[in-house]
């Protein structure tokens, strides 16, 4: 039995239990960085309470009703709840093998399954780990991340001595 979500190959098969607490340690970081990422989901809520100060009656009901569901139902029973839809909506694995398949695919590249949701992996000819395309990807994403900041500290420098922020978009 392999382990499909591991961020390096792992077999239950494998002697050495040092390899299985490296991939357990690899998964933890994964989710405690993703988890990072997903914590920016906190401005919906604050807008959500915001909104539900708000004067107009409508959106104060329905900001309070969507604020005291998820304020009042614990996290485990969301996964569950969650669990229980994906494995009993979604369809099973083998519905998109085929010439001609049950269940297609969102876009020809995503699949969600009653078993998880599918992604394609990055196609690089000479491997994942070499060759000069994984090193030019590299460099353009960390070249982005940077222009961004920069083009984003410029439009401060310009709203802080003229007082209107440019467009940066």
């Amino acid at each position: 039995m392999t382990s499909t979500s591991a961020l390096i190959e792992y077999t239950t098969a494998s002697p050495l239990h040092l390899r299985a607490a490296i991939v357990g340690i690899l998964n933890t970081l994964l989710v405690a960085v993703l988890a990072c990422f997903l914590r920016q989901r906190r401005y919906l809520g604050s807008l959500a309470g915001v909104l539900r100060l708000s004067n107009n009656w409508l959106v104060s009901k329905l900001m309070a009703f969507y604020v005291e569901i998820f304020r009042n139902i614990p996290v485990l029973i969301w996964l569950l709840i969650i669990f229980t839809i994906m494995t009993a909506v979604l369809p099973g694995p083998r519905a998109f093998r085929g010439d001609e398949p049950e269940a297609s695919m969102l876009f020809n590249a995503f699949a969600f399954t009653n078993r998880g949701i599918y992604t394609p992996l990055p196609y690089f000819e000479r491997g994942f780990g070499g060759g000069l395309d994984f090193l030019l990807v590299l460099v353009l994403l960390v070249g982005s991340f940077f222009a961004a900041r920069a083009v984003t500290a410029r439009a401060t420098r310009i709203q802080e001595a003229t007082g209107e922020r440019p467009a940066t978009c």
